[in-house]
């Protein structure tokens, strides 16, 4: 088996064990749970090297949503919320041109998921979310962003 092939699955057993002890042990954070359990990578939670590594902090290039994703819409969210600016999801999608056929490799998915996951980690406050998924100016996904995560309906081992 290869290096690559190894580091997989490597990390889908992480995976396991962490959704394992989240939803039966209520161990770690819903949002560290979440995102392991969508594939984003939880930057919130990287170390700087002072302190013993997280297990994601091992497997960067495993999660289908990178570090430089999520730290890129993290710096967007922090520039809006700086400047009081009503960022809505559609807006942000036109920014990245989600809906055209652009090379960007953005997604709604990513946005869904980034922002679930940020929202999780109680990053803003709810007049930020409630401008992002505001009725008319977002699609109705995005209305789960905001919604309670519960581990025993919301962690699947798929």
């Amino acid at each position: 088996m290869d290096t690559k092939n190894m580091k997989q699955l490597l990390f889908v057993q992480q995976k396991l064990q962490i959704l394992h002890l989240g939803k039966h042990f209520d161990e770690f954070s819903d949002s560290y749970l979440y995102a392991w359990d969508r594939g984003v990578y939880p930057s919130i939670s990287d170390t700087d090297g002072s302190v013993n590594r997280k297990p994601h902090e091992l497997y960067p290039e495993c999660f289908s949503i990178s570090r430089e994703e999520v730290r890129f819409l993290i710096k967007r969210f922090n520039t809006a919320w700086d400047n009081g600016e009503k960022l809505s999801f559609y807006k942000l999608e036109d920014e990245l041109h989600v809906k055209s056929h652009s090379t960007s490799g953005w997604t709604r998915g990513k946005l869904l998921r980034i922002s679930r996951y940020l929202f999780l980690e109680e990053c803003y406050d709810s007049s930020f979310w409630s401008a992002l998924t505001k009725n008319g100016e977002c699609p109705i996904e995005a209305h789960g962003i905001q919604s309670k995560f519960d581990r025993d309906s919301d962690i699947f081992f798929d």
